[in-house]
C-alpha cells in the first residue's frame, strides 16, 4: 500500500496559524479518509506539521500537496513544504494510537538500505514486546536509503519504559550492533496529534 508523508515546517510563532489553514483541506472528502495521521512535532525538530495518508493504487500527485501549495494562508505561515511517496512493509498498525508518536528518520550509506530491512524483518519481533508500532516506511521514488517509522506511546513515560527494557534485551542490543554502522543520520521527533477528532 501507498502512502504520502508531508511534512510542512511552520514559521516560528506560526504554528496555530498553519494548523487552522490546514484544518479544512484535511476535512476534505478526498483527503479525510485516506488520514492515518496528522501530528506535530513537540520535542526535536520544532515546528513540523507531519502528515501521514494513505493512497489507495496509483492516484498521481497528491492532491493535498497542490492545495497547500495554493493556499495562501498556509502560504503566509509555513517556510517549506516535504513530501514523499512511501511504501509500507510489515509489521504496519494504521489504527495504532497514541498520546504521543515518536517519528524516527533512518538516513543509510549508500546501497545499505536492502540489508537494514532484511534484519528488520528477522529481529522485529524482539522489539514489538516493548511496544507497537505503527509502521515501517520507504520512499517509492528519490532517496531509497532511507526508512522513516513512527511508534505510539500513551505517554512519554511509556516510552521511556520501553526503551529502558528493550535496552535490557541482549538481543535486541545484537541487532543494533549489526544496524550502526548501516547508518549515515539517524533523526527523531517526539510527536503530538495535531487534532483531536
Amino acid at each position: 500500500m501507498s502512502h504520502s508523508l508531508i511534512v510542512l515546517n511552520s514559521q516560528p510563532a506560526g504554528l496555530e496559524k498553519s494548523l487552522s489553514a490546514l484544518r479544512p483541506l484535511l476535512e476534505r472528502d478526498d483527503v479525510k479518509h485516506r488520514r492515518v495521521g496528522v501530528w506535530v512535532s513537540d520535542i526535536g525538530l520544532i515546528n513540523q506539521i507531519v502528515i501521514l495518508l494513505a493512497a489507495p493504487g496509483d492516484i498521481g500527485p497528491e492532491p493535498l500537496t497542490a492545495a497547500i501549495a495554493a493556499d495562501p494562508a498556509l502560504q503566509s505561515h509555513t517556510v517549506g513544504v516535504e513530501k514523499v511517496a512511501l511504501d509500507v512493509f510489515e509489521p504496519y498498525d494504521p489504527l495504532a494510537a497514541g498520546a504521543v508518536f515518536e517519528f524516527r528518520d533512518y538516513r543509510f550509506k549508500p546501497g545499505l538500505a536492502d540489508h537494514f530491512v532484511s534484519l528488520l524483518k528477522q529481529n522485529i519481533h524482539l522489539r514489538l514486546k516493548y511496544s507497537p508500532i505503527l509502521g515501517w516506511f520507504r520512499p517509492s521514488e528519490g532517496d531509497r536509503e532511507r526508512i522513516v517509522s513512527f511508534w505510539p506511546f500513551p505517554s512519554l513515560d511509556a516510552r521511556t519504559a520501553a526503551r529502558a527494557a528493550s535496552r535490557d534485551d541482549a538481543g535486541w542490543l545484537a541487532y543494533v550492533d549489526k544496524v550502526i554502522p548501516l547508518l549515515r543520520e539517524q533523526r527523531n521527533w517526539i510527536l503530538v496529534p495535531a487534532y483531536r477528532s
